[in-house]
């Protein structure tokens, strides 16, 4: 008898989303030395949760974790040619929380450009044909070859207009000695422009 009825505190019980990652860009192709940075973008998971970043020489297997890669962020590696693939993994300590494993993103390291043009040396007659040839090389992105002339071979060299092609018809109407070069550029991050060696035409009397 006198027993009242009792009501206890509140209890709250928050369920949250599995832990879920992805990362971006998913592919990149750069030079030799340029910059590539992967971000991870975690949501879900609760308690203590952890990004860990791995790479592989295949993108399907042996998967290593890399030391000292727990940030959000990761600036992969670009000093060798080749391509390597990389993930992230998302743990949480909280109960039920699932690790997640991303999305694998692709980078490729190209040699930087390179360019050389043939026959190093023409002697031809007025009106004679003096067909150069550039043989252009590694590089990324929208690459262009641009020839160039000088009259001593050593400095003054300057564009000529509309010389973007691989082949180049150098002019033979004037008696006298000039000089060539070609010039390859790429849009591709860390992609140096390539300079070729120097080619020579000189036009005789006939």
């Amino acid at each position: 008898g006198g027993c009242d009825a009792a009501t206890s505190n509140t209890a709250t019980v928050t369920v949250t989303p599995d832990p879920t990652v992805s990362i971006t860009p998913s592919s990149s192709t750069v030079c030799v030395g340029g910059s590539v940075t992967l971000t991870a973008t975690p949501s879900g998971g609760t308690g203590t949760c952890t990004v860990q970043w791995q790479s592989s020489a295949n993108g399907t297997s042996g998967w290593a974790n890399i030391s000292g890669a727990t940030n959000t962020t990761y600036n992969a590696p670009t000093s060798s040619v080749g391509t390597i693939y990389y993930r992230a993994t998302y743990s949480c300590t909280g109960g039920g929380c699932d690790a997640a494993t991303s999305n694998t993103a692709t980078v490729t390291v190209s040699p930087d450009p390179t360019v050389s043009i043939t026959p190093s040396s023409s002697t031809v007659c007025l009106g004679g044909s003096a067909t150069l040839t550039a043989t252009p090389s590694g590089g990324t992105g929208t690459c262009t070859v641009q020839w160039q002339s000088s009259s001593n071979g050593t400095s003054g060299w300057a564009d000529i207009s509309g010389a973007t092609n691989t082949t180049y018809n150098a002019p033979t109407s004037s008696v006298g000695t000039l000089y060539y070069r070609a010039t390859y550029s790429c849009t591709g991050g860390g992609c140096d422009a390539a300079t070729s060696n120097t080619a020579t035409v000189t036009v005789t009397p006939d």
